[in-house]
């Protein structure tokens, strides 16, 4: 096992949430009454231009709220925002994001005309276009051959602030292209229908001309693979980790949050992977790929948190999150390759945190140098060494517990395992998490 299989895990560190699959028909966004963004996108591969029209609908997430920011792209340029209760809006294209994922955007700011209390519902009806050609990350792009969008160059209003939404829209795109997403997609007179009912964490297109999708189930579960160029990629061991996976969580976690998971293996060389809700992206590769580090461990991750997505963004009880998601493929890989395997991952963990002091999950700043390998390591560390105090059956028990329970803190946490062990134990976990 190559040294760079540590900490793969923190290219595609990245915060999801979601819900069990019930998508409907795409044609019924018309209606749209249920749906957080309605779109009618427009893309032009050769010129690299978007045209969008749609709405947005959300609720006030404070009292007194008079105003809300979106991030959208800078190169966009605005032509209405309007709604009811609108009274004028700014686009600032000159101040630099306020969100480091998002470089290339500008700062959309609504003001209403009446304020809003907590939990107020509001929308506004948009239309914007543009030429993008500015892309900071490069996974993100508008050319002839491979169109590839999301929040991370925010070609749709986008807010931190909302974790997760749902969405109906429909990309019209010249016809030999084919598009991929997050949802359930129809194609149906030259444009590309897209829903999803539950809650996601993006609004995602993929678009090239020969895009091809495969698809693998195992009774109710189904693994969706899409890809273009398939030289020296393992495409049938991907899938049949990616559906094993899928598996074994929704058996190990007792919850079957997800029936559906997508890859796809962007026609890109440059940019690196990323995972959404239920969906993980991958570049090509000219280059032969270590495949234990570069598709099992980066796929497993994405898939765990589906189930782990309760903390909050952005905040250090996050670990709730990622550290749990980072453990559970460790425990995949238990399962799929061995002790060895296992053994292996967690002595280069624990020897990579006795080289370096690092500040307790505690209070860390997430926006620090010792976010990513706190997360990635400090809290694995942990919850290995719980689980060999408490044993393995108790320890899945816990793990069961905390996502029925939706535990999103870290007292709720040590709340749930001391009635499942007793106050002794919880004390020792309570000291390494809070360095006491």
């Amino acid at each position: 096992m190559k040294k760079f299989a540590l900490i793969f895990l923190s290219i595609i560190f990245i915060f999801v949430s979601c819900g069990k699959s019930n998508q409907k028909s795409s044609e019924d966004s018309a209606s749209g009454s249920k749906y957080n963004y309605i779109i009618n996108v427009d893309i032009d591969p050769y010129e690299s231009s978007v045209e969008a029209k749609g709405s947005v609908k959300f609720t006030a997430l404070e009292d007194k709220t008079d105003s809300v920011s979106f991030l959208l792209h800078k190169q966009f340029n605005i032509s209405s925002i309007t709604g009811e209760n609108i009274k004028s809006f700014s686009f600032d294209k000159k101040t630099v994001s306020p969100y480091n994922l998002t470089p290339d955007a500008g700062i959309l700011t609504i003001h209403f005309k009446t304020p809003l209390q907590k939990g107020d519902e509001y929308k506004f009806d948009f239309a914007y276009s543009g030429t993008i050609t500015d892309f900071k990350y490069h996974n993100n792009s508008i050319s002839e051959d491979w169109v590839e969008l999301g929040w991370r160059c925010p070609w749709y209003p986008y807010s931190t602030q909302y974790r997760t939404f749902n969405f109906a829209i429909n990309v019209g795109i010249e016809k030999d292209y084919n598009v991929v997403g997050i949802g359930d997609i129809k194609h149906k007179k030259n444009r590309w229908y897209i829903t999803e009912d539950e809650p996601v964490n993006d609004i995602f297109i993929g678009a090239s001309r020969g895009l091809k999708t495969l698809v693998k189930e195992d009774e109710d579960k189904k693994v969706i693979l899409y890809y273009k160029i398939q030289k020296d990629v393992p495409i049938g061991r991907i899938m049949d980790d990616a559906l094993w996976i899928l598996n074994k969580y929704n058996e190990w976690f007792d919850s079957e949050k997800t029936k559906v998971f997508s890859i796809l293996i962007a026609p890109r060389e440059s940019g690196g992977a990323y995972a959404d809700t239920r969906f993980i992206v991958y570049r090509f590769s000219k280059k032969k790929m270590d495949y234990f580090s570069h598709f099992f461990l980066g796929i497993s991750p994405a898939i765990a948190r589906i189930w782990w997505d309760n903390a909050p963004i952005g905040d250090w009880q996050m670990w709730l999150n990622e550290s749990f998601a980072e453990y559970s493929t460790i425990m995949a890989v238990r399962e799929r390759y061995g002790e060895r395997y296992f053994n292996s991952i967690m002595k280069r963990k624990i020897g990579f945190l006795s080289r370096i002091k690092f500040p307790p999950l505690y209070n860390l700043d997430m926006e620090s140098s010792f976010a990513y390998p706190v997360l990635f390591n400090k809290g694995p560390v942990i919850l290995y060494n719980l689980e060999k105090k408490i044993g393995r059956p108790k320890f899945m028990k816990l793990l069961q517990t905390l996502i029925k329970d939706k535990v999103g803190s870290t007292d709720k946490f040590l709340e749930v395992l001391e009635n499942l062990d007793g106050k002794d134990i919880r004390m020792e976990v309570q000291k390494e998490i809070y360095g006491k």
